[in-house]
């Protein structure tokens, strides 16, 4: 992943070229990390929401309910420029 995305320390985007489509698309840094979480280990919906609520240094930490709302929005945006594609359910 690293060939197609690329992110800078201190910068709130990163940058992602799909070369399938030869698109290249700019990110929010949240979606970068969870990109770089899911590259790393297939993580199920709690355990990402877990990592969100422990591992992300907030300004002012959302409320579960914008948390998991966030969550979504930023992986239905990854899934649909194709960085992530959802495996489907056993």
């Amino acid at each position: 992943m690293s060939e197609v995305l690329r992110a800078w320390e201190g910068e709130p985007h990163a940058v992602f070229f799909n070369p399938a489509s030869g698109d290249t698309h700019l990110i929010a840094a949240l979606g970068a990390q969870l990109a770089e979480w899911l590259q790393a280990t297939p993580l199920t919906r709690e355990q990402l929401l877990h990592r969100l609520t422990h591992d992300v240094d907030w300004d002012d930490t959302p409320s579960p309910e914008a948390l998991a709302d966030l969550l979504d929005l930023h992986l239905r945006r990854l899934e649909d420029i194709e960085l992530l594609v959802q495996e489907p359910r056993p």
